[in-house]
């Protein structure tokens, strides 16, 4: 963390967006590897709600655009009356 935090800073200073973005980079991959190891044995569990959640969004979507059907339905027979 201290070497991507001094990368970035010291990019940031001399104006340098080519290491800026290293920095980020780096920050990046450290944050998800540390993410890995820490809940790589929790993933089984987490499988379900991963899941289920990827469900709700999708179940969300095919909602919403069935409601904008019906909505532009709704609009175009009030405009033939």
């Amino acid at each position: 963390f201290l070497l991507a935090f001094c990368v970035i800073f010291y990019a940031f200073e001399i104006q340098n967006t080519a290491l800026f973005n290293l920095g980020i980079a780096i920050f990046v991959i450290i944050i998800i590897t540390r993410y890995f190891d820490l809940f790589w044995r929790l993933l089984p569990r987490s499988i379900f709600f991963i899941i289920g959640g990827i469900l709700l969004i999708v179940g969300a979507l095919i909602l919403d655009k069935k409601r904008r059907k019906t909505i532009e339905e709704m609009t175009k027979n009030e405009s033939q009356k």
